[in-house]
Order: structure tokens, then sequence, then C-alpha cells
């Protein structure tokens, strides 16, 4: 492992990803965080598939090894931006945000790191490793944002592996699974750190892309394989006429690209059917990805960085599959999955499952996940999505596992408790926090609860929104509003103690 001074420190000039924290009522859509999943009223043309579309984005989600990867990212970005506000606000100074202007300010010397040492201490430890955290979800995501775009290989994977770092010390294995999963090798670390090295000579690219053969082309990630499948699943043809041309890239791009492989002329619903039985199976393996605090230990030796982006697993799965390959039954899934995996060197998939089921319930996303995992390894499909696929399977999971779910006025905050209720209301309040503080400036404190609530009948002693927002108010770190003050003003009354002295 490299010490931490040898990771670099740069501070990421990072945009606000929206569709981290997707909020359409009235048409659905489903946040990871929380999770919230908001479903179109019935009385809506084509509800009951656009409410499937939306659980097929839950169900990848908590069911996939990048999933809980996604989660371990966002869990590492509330760490820092809570630890950020509590550690000045217990030494009783008024906290400054955008915590990145503070952390600008410093390496810019606009800001004397000898006179506020543990500030400085603090854009070291928390500001700057919060950036680098949030530039590898938007990396992995496929999000077409300015700093994915200036990004470089190298650093990338030097990121990821502190980020990987992080989350084991967060969560150590003897409390993160309920059985041993056997030692953590740190020779694959090293791997990763050399391929920064050879990446540096070689001038690689950074991601890989979607679009045209000739013409504009955009950074390919996780979020067009949750897109191309949900879509399928939905099966709302009125979509490609409507839809914006942002949402077609996004959503058919990918499988557009992956049609051209197929080995004959699609020229009936059979033919179109083994194209979206395959890709879906290729879909789940590409998000069978080695690597965060869990699945890291998974890596072989023979893997480079395209074995760990979901983008370039997809395209190396796309490259190796034979004529014969394509199949008519997502029960054959697993089969051609597995045969993918040793064509191309990888671990077998329910290695990534069983490894999954063994977490402990050291929180709610771990549990979620050991037992997505767990029902997957019970069924002989794995429970890959499909088109047609019957939901009463995974019924009683979602049961027990409920995100938020808000439908027109009509909300529902699962648990029998108020705490677990709260807990799942602070799942989403405190990554837009985090957002907010370390990167935005302003807290926006209605915005930090999911848009469309509707508190009647979820908590017998709160009956509107204001109401729940005063009682988190002043909830660490949701502090009165009165412990922030602006980055700028900070900035500006340093600089006048500076002239009076």
């Amino acid at each position: 492992m490299a010490p931490r001074s040898a990771i670099p420190q740069d501070i990421v000039d990072l945009d606000f990803d929206n569709g981290a924290f997707r909020s359409h009522p009235e048409e659905g859509s489903f946040c990871r965080h929380g999770p919230v999943l908001y479903r179109p009223p019935r009385t809506t043309a084509g509800a009951a598939n656009v409410t499937a579309h939306e659980f097929c984005h839950y169900w990848m989600h908590v069911g996939t090894p990048y999933g809980f990867v996604l989660d371990e990212l966002a869990e590492l970005q509330v760490a820092a931006a809570s630890l950020y506000c509590a550690r000045i606000h217990d030494s009783r100074q008024r906290i400054p945000i955008p915590a990145v202007e503070v952390a600008w300010a410093f390496q810019e010397d606009r800001l004397d790191a000898n006179r506020f040492a543990e500030l400085h201490k603090l854009s070291v430890e928390l500001t700057i490793p919060w950036t680098h955290d949030a530039l590898l979800e938007q990396w992995l995501e496929g999000t077409d944002r300015g700093a994915v775009r200036a990004s470089r290989l190298p650093k990338l994977l030097r990121w990821l592996i502190d980020f990987e770092a992080r989350s084991a010390v967060a969560h150590p294995d003897q409390g993160l699974f309920s059985s041993p999963p056997g030692e953590r090798s740190e020779y694959q670390s090293q791997f990763v750190l050399t391929w920064a090295e050879f990446a540096e000579e070689a001038k690689v690219p950074s991601f890989p892309t979607i679009g045209p053969d000739h013409g504009v082309k955009w950074p390919l990630g996780a979020r067009h394989i949750f897109e191309a499948c949900a879509v399928h699943v939905e099966t709302q043809d009125s979509f490609w006429s409507s839809a914006p041309a942002r949402l077609l890239t996004e959503y058919w791009s990918l499988l557009a690209g992956f049609v051209s492989c197929y080995p004959a002329k699609i020229d009936s619903s059979y033919h179109m059917g083994r194209v979206l039985t395959t890709f879906m199976a290729l879909a789940d393996l590409a998000l069978s990805t080695p690597i965060g605090g869990v699945y890291s230990r998974l890596r072989t030796d023979n893997m480079t960085w395209h074995d760990l982006h979901p983008g370039w697993r997809f395209e190396g799965l796309m490259r190796r599959l034979d004529s014969d390959d394509w199949i008519e039954d997502i029960g054959d899934g697993p089969k051609l999955q597995s045969l993918l995996s040793s064509r191309l060197g990888w671990p077998h998939p329910t290695r990534f499952l069983t490894l999954g089921a063994a977490l402990a319930e050291s929180n709610a996303a771990a549990n979620r996940h050991a037992c997505a995992c767990q029902l997957r390894l019970e069924a002989e499909d794995r429970l890959i999505i499909s088109p047609g696929i019957d939901w009463t399977r995974i019924k009683p999971f979602v049961a027990e596992h409920s995100p938020i779910q808000i439908c027109g006025d009509e909300s529902a905050v699962p648990g029998e408790t108020v705490e677990r209720k709260l807990s799942l209301l602070f799942g989403y309040a405190l990554p837009r926090f985090a957002w907010m503080t370390m990167r935005e400036g302003t807290i926006d404190w209605s915005a930090l609860l999911p848009h469309g609530l509707n508190l009647a009948n979820v908590f017998t002693n709160i009956s509107n929104r204001d109401e729940l927002l005063a009682m988190m108010r002043g909830v660490p770190p949701l502090y009165p509003g009165d412990a922030f003050c602006r980055t700028a003003d900070f900035l500006a009354e340093a600089a006048s103690v500076d002239v009076d002295s």
C-alpha cells in the first residue's frame, strides 16, 4: 500500500451530479440515497411500466457488487463532511462552507497553514479525499461532467486504492462479515499502483467512451448499463418518440452498440429477444466489479484497469462474445456468465454473491446487500434482471428492505420504529448535506428531505416537513444555520486580521 503522502493531493473541481439525487415524482425515478423510489400516480399512462423501470434500478443497486461500492463511496463522503463540521463546531468556531474553497485557499497560499493548522489538517485528511471519492463515483457512473473529462487515469487508480484502504479501515473484516472471508492480500493493491505508473507513461484514456463511430463520444459507465436494462424492463414504446436526445443517449447508445455484435439479422422478436436477454446477462456480470473495501479481494493477477470499471468490463464482454454465446432464456444467464468469466480470467460470479451474502448486519446497506445476495444465490437464474421479470419473486425482500416510496400525495417510509424511519430519511439527507457543505456552500434545509415527501401517516408526532426539519436541525452534523459561515466571509475576515496585525 502506498503511504498517504504518495497519494496525489489534487483538489478536484467538481460539478454537482443531479443524476445521483433524481427526483421526478410525476414521472417516476429512483434515488440510491435513502434509497427513495418515486412511482408515478396510478392514473398516469404506463404507470405500471414506469414503476417496473424504477424497481429495476432499485434491485440492480441493492443486488450487485457495484451498487454496494456506491454505498461505500457515499458512506465515506458523508463521514468526511460530518467530521469536518463536527471538529470545527466542537472547537467553538463557525464552520466555513464550502470546505473545498478552504482547501483551495490553502493550496493557493491565501490562507496560512501554520496559523490555521487544524483547518489545514481537516482539508488534507477530509476535504481533499472527499473530492476524490466524489470523482470516483462520477467516473464509475460514466457521468459526462468536466471533472470526469479532465481526469487522468494514474490519479484515478491511486485514488481508487486510497478509497479501498479507507473503506477497509472504516469496516475491518472482523466486524464486517458474519464469517471470516479469508485474509486480505495487499498484492493486488500494489498491482493497481503499478498500472498507475504504466498509465503515466503510456498516456492511456481515463474512461471508456460511448457514441457514434464518427462524432462526439461520451464517458461510458454503470449508469448507461442501469438505464439500458431498466428501459427494456419497462417496455414503454412511446419513450423512444418522446425522450430528449440526452436520455436517448443514456438509455439507448450502449444497447445500440451491442446490437451490432449480433451474428445474424435482427428481423423477428426471436432475434431481438436473444439480443436483450444476452445483454441483461452481460450487464449483470459487468456490475460484478472487483473494487471497494469488500470486493477488491477478488481481483486476480491477470487483471488490468479494464477489468475494474463497469464500462470497460462491458466492452470487454462484448469483444469476447462468440456467435454461439447468445441466449434465449435468462435461465441460461448464469452459465453464460461463468463461461465468459473463465474466458476473461475473471472470478466466478458466484464468488461475488457468496462474499456479499457473508456480510454481517453492520449497517443497513450491508444487511440489505447481504440479503439480496443470498436471495440471488438461491435462485437458479440468479434473479438477473430481464424483460418480463416476475417481481413477486423478490416481494418478500422488498417487504423487509423497502425503499422510501413516494407516489403522488402518498408517501411510505418503512420501519416499525421512529428510529428506523429516521435512519432512512437521514440516508437521503446526509449525502445531500455533504454536497452542500463540501462543494455548494449553501445549505438548503428543505432540500434535505426527498422532494414530494408527504409525512401524513408516517409519524404520529410529526405532521409536516417543517416540523421534521426543525427536529433534524441541531442533530450533528445538521447544526443550526448560525453554526455555518460563507468561506468567502471567513477568508475576508482572516485577511483583515492579517492586515491589522
